[in-house]
């Protein structure tokens, strides 16, 4: 994702571009047109995507998806590779158990001849290679969140060289942690740190140093004097380069608004209920057909928190009032699919025939009232 001057975006990809096998970018429509021309030539997907939104969260999910590789690799615009992961890459991707690394970020400061080795920056360290199962991942969307994978993985010592405090002067470091705080205020690391602050080392009193490898040095060296050196003739404009729409973006992010339309389904109970004794519990088979305009996100613990829920009801259609268990999906619902999953229910204190009430809900919002109802014979305890 880059909203970099062309300069920025031709050096950043000319370096990733031998590295990897595909490159997929997302531009922000308030780039300069000729960042889009210059990642056009370089990358194999490119999509300009609205501004509607002030950090990059909220892309990151949608981005995946569009990667075609069997490992996806992200990086922010300013990040480069280091020799260490070069060299690491081709073993790391060929071990089978693994379904995602850490990488540890070098911050680069004060020139690239140099980086920290102290506080918040020696601790930097992001999941940023994952492999491309979209159904072992998770994304929140908001601020400092990455990407949630379940399976195996490990820190490895092949760092990204980040320079981000050397392509920004420090008056735009200072407007970026500002912008930062308005969004989410007062965060702070685990030893009570500003987690802001690692854009303003300036404020730290930063002492320790390591020098940077001859070649890492050499390279972030050319790519700062691209960015910050005179412009050079840009590509050609670029033709066919699609916009994409934020809802499309947004399905991703599990801190999303719901739309109104997101409501609408179909709850069946293929194989019915069993008879079952007061308070048992019982698995029943639920099938739900997705009739709105929005995904149904799969568990365990679904963002936005929409599950499978069912209440009770006696023969005079008063409801049993009491909490009752929930059931994520077990796989992402799109608008128009079908899924089948299992789901437990537990009968009432009460006894008789009484009526089972299954429909989805969106906690602390509202049910959807598209429930299955069936006639139950609840035996006494």
């Amino acid at each position: 994702m880059t909203a970099a001057g062309p300069a920025q975006a031709r050096a950043f990809l000319e370096q990733w571009r031998p590295v990897v096998d595909e490159i997929v970018v997302a531009v922000d429509e308030r780039a300069h047109p000729a960042t889009t021309n210059e990642c056009a030539r370089l990358a194999d997907q490119v999509y300009v995507v609205p501004a509607a939104m002030s950090n990059i969260e909220p892309y990151v999910g949608w981005l995946h998806s569009h990667c075609s590789g069997e490992w996806i690799l992200r990086v922010d615009d300013d990040e480069l590779p280091s020799k260490e992961l070069r060299q690491a890459l081709p073993s790391l991707l060929d071990e089978r158990e693994p379904t995602h690394y850490f990488l540890p970020r070098r911050w680069m400061y004060p020139t690239p001849k140099t980086y920290i080795t102290e506080g918040i920056w020696l601790r930097d360290v992001q999941l940023r290679l994952v492999r491309n199962l979209p159904g072992l991942w998770r994304f929140s969307g908001r601020l400092h969140l990455n990407i949630e994978v379940e399976g195996a993985g490990r820190i490895v010592d092949a760092p990204l060289l980040h320079l981000s405090l050397l392509v920004a002067d420090l008056e735009k470091r200072r407007a970026k942690v500002e912008a930062y705080e308005r969004i989410r205020p007062g965060l702070r690391t685990g030893s009570g740190v500003p987690l802001n602050s690692v854009f303003l080392p300036e404020d730290m009193e930063v002492t320790s140093l390591n020098r940077s490898g001859r070649s890492d040095a050499s390279a972030a060296d050319r790519f700062l004097q691209a960015v910050h050196g005179p412009e050079t003739e840009p590509a050609p404009p670029a033709g066919g380069v699609p916009s994409v729409p934020l809802g499309e973006i947004l399905r991703w992010s599990g801190d999303r608004p719901v739309s109104a339309g997101a409501y609408r389904a179909r709850v069946t109970l293929p194989n019915g209920v069993a008879p079952m004794p007061a308070e048992a519990i019982q698995h029943v088979q639920v099938e739900v057909s997705n009739l709105g305009d929005e995904w149904f996100p799969r568990g365990p613990h679904p963002q936005p928190p929409i599950q499978i829920g069912y209440r009770w009801q006696r023969e005079d259609g008063t409801e049993i009032e009491l909490p009752t268990l929930r059931t994520p999906f077990t796989e992402a619902v799109a608008p128009g699919a079908t899924t089948r999953l299992a789901m437990a229910i537990q009968a009432p204190p009460d006894h008789g025939r009484l009526q089972l009430r299954v429909d989805l809900v969106h906690e602390n919002v509202r049910w959807f009232e598209c429930e299955a109802r069936l006639e139950v014979d609840i035996s006494p305890p």
